[in-house]
Formats: C-alpha cells, structure tokens, sequence
C-alpha cells in the first residue's frame, strides 16, 4: 500500500509516510508541506489530533466516513478537497471497513479515486508536459519493433481476478484461448499503442474534466484497475525496459524546480515545494495489532504545531502552481 499516494487528495502539496513496526502496533508519521513563506525545522512538536489521546472536541469535528458513504462514493461538482486531517481519518476507517468485510475492494478503490482524482489529473498531465510534443500518448501509439528487434512471448491475463481486463483489452489487441495477449509479429505494438495507450488517452479525457458526470467514476476506476494489472506483469515490464520502446519514450530532461533559499538543496529535490516548507506532521499509532497494518481496534492521530495549509500531493510531487491551478475542481453533470 503506498500510503502517501492514497492520501494525496489535492495536486498542489507533498506528502511524505514513514513508519515503524512494533509488537505493540505500528506508528505511522506523515509529513504534509504547508504553503507559507515560513520554515518549519526539525524536531517537529507532534500533537495528537484524533484516536486516542486526542481532544473529545477535535474527535468530535473529524467523525470519520461511514461504510455506507464510501459506498456510495461520488464527486460533488466544484467541491474542494476534504482537509488533510479528515482524509487521513477517512482513509484509515475505509481500510478497517475492507479488512471486515463491510466495504468491497472495488467500492474502496472508488472512494479512494473520488477524493484522490486531483492527483490523478496532475499525474495525466504529465504525458503532455513532461514529454512535451510528440507527448507519451503519441510516443507509445508510434511505436514499432525495430528492424532487428525479435519480441515473442505474451501477456498473460488468465488470472482469475483478471477477468474484466481480458475482456477490455480485446478490443485493441488478441487474446488466445489461454487468456494470453501474443506479442510477437504485429502483438507487441498493438499491446502498446492500442491498448496501454488508448486506456491512458480514455483516462486522460475523462480525469478531471467530466469525473463528476454520471457513470465516469466507475469508468475510471474499472480503467485504472485494468492499466495496473497490465503494467504489472513482468513481460509488460520486460517490454518497457528491455527493448528499444525504453529508447523511443525518453521524455525531455526536467524543468527547473524553483527552491526556498532557507533549506539545503538536497532537500528541495525530495520535495520540490514552490511555496516553501512549512511542514506538518502527521502521526498515526495503532495499538493491539500484530500483524496486518491498520486491522486494531484504536489509533492516534498527530500532527506538528505550525501552518496547516492546504491538501497534499505524494513525495514525488513537482507540479507547477500555475498548472495545478485548475485541478482541485471538478466538471459537473
């Protein structure tokens, strides 16, 4: 589970996780970047903010999502990303749901893309700016075997759980009787081209500009699920490193990351924060539970005094101010 990710529910912050394991639980601390001129430095001063040494009044405000809601998942047209504290709450109430069967895997995935699409969006536009033109979308529907260049095997989608993917990629490439995608002769591009790229392209229209429109989310959701059992398997990884696909997609080298003066510059290139530093902190403790991360009964939330600022993005985030702009809301109905 890559915690960071799944509590980036805005494009313009950094969130970093890390954590430790222990027989009495796990401790997990999260960092959020703050967008205030100020620099926070370390040791940061953690407060509880929910769970069990919290204040009654604070647990109060921040009653977690119910199993019902997540559910129901859906995106209000406009609305702006649920606060840092509340997300992270939410987030570690919808884990306990699915560990107990009261919330299915795919409704959680939903929920998790109706809070976290604005992340989403900013990583789509990658394929536009880091590549510039032609963008990844055009590289990889471009992209032919060179003269010399022999590719056999295939993808194997037969997996039980991969029903809905073999039946997606049909369209766009061949699937035997065994459930496997043949990428010799013409397969591998067309695996390639058609079908990894026009699943991007398909997302990529839809996240952000018309997510919120009625049956969009669960197009999304199906789509990612299918773009990630494909880009696991290991002849798909195979493909993109190991022959001269790898080449052919280079993108152009980085832009210049702006940095605060005040910190080190090994620092900004972890964080790549426009606004500054200030940083918040975050810390969540499970006790009574030895093994399965988030399965215990209780939890303490933390976070550092300073500037709460808004919400986050993961630790590999480098979006600009002015291209985030326009993703924390949401095309409606």
């Amino acid at each position: 589970m890559h915690l960071a990710t799944l509590l980036s529910n805005s494009s313009g912050r950094v969130i970093a996780a890390t954590g430790s394991i222990k027989p009495s639980g796990v401790d997990i601390v999260i960092v959020s970047s703050g967008n205030s001129s100020m620099v926070q430095q370390a040791p940061f001063v953690v407060r509880p903010i929910i769970g069990l040494d919290s204040p009654k009044d604070t647990a109060q405000r921040l009653q977690p999502v119910t199993a019902s809601q997540v559910s129901k998942a859906k995106i209000k047209p406009g609305s702006a990303p649920v606060p840092i504290r509340q997300h992270a709450r939410d987030l570690f109430e919808v884990s306990k749901y699915v560990h107990n069967g009261e919330v299915s895997k795919l409704d959680a995935k939903k929920w998790v893309l109706s809070r976290c699409y604005r992340k989403l969006a900013a990583r789509l536009k990658k394929t536009r700016t880091s590549w510039r033109e032609p963008d990844l979308i055009t590289l990889l529907k471009k992209w032919r075997p060179q003269a010399n260049e022999v590719i056999t095997g295939f993808v194997d989608v037969s997996a039980p759980g991969h029903a809905l993917v073999a039946q997606v990629v049909r369209k766009w490439v061949v699937v035997d009787a065994e459930k496997h995608i043949p990428l010799s002769g013409d397969g591998a591009s067309r695996f390639v081209g058609g079908c990894i790229a026009s699943i991007l392209e398909h997302l990529r229209n839809v996240v952000p500009a018309s997510i919120g429109k009625p049956g969009n989310l669960d197009f999304a959701t199906d789509a990612l699920s299918v773009l990630q059992a494909l880009l696991e398997q290991e002849k798909t990884k195979w493909l993109f490193t190991q022959t001269s696909l790898g080449k052919h997609l280079r993108p152009d080298p980085p832009r210049y990351v702006r940095h605060h003066p005040s910190v080190p510059f090994a620092v900004h290139v972890a964080q790549h924060d426009d606004a500054g530093d200030n940083d918040e902190v975050i810390s969540q403790s499970r006790r009574g539970s030895t093994g399965t991360m988030f399965t215990g009964t209780s939890a303490s939330l933390a976070e550092a005094e300073g500037d709460e600022g808004g919400e986050g993005g993961d630790q590999d985030e480098d979006e600009d101010a002015d291209e985030d702009e326009d993703e924390d809301t949401v095309g409606g109905e």
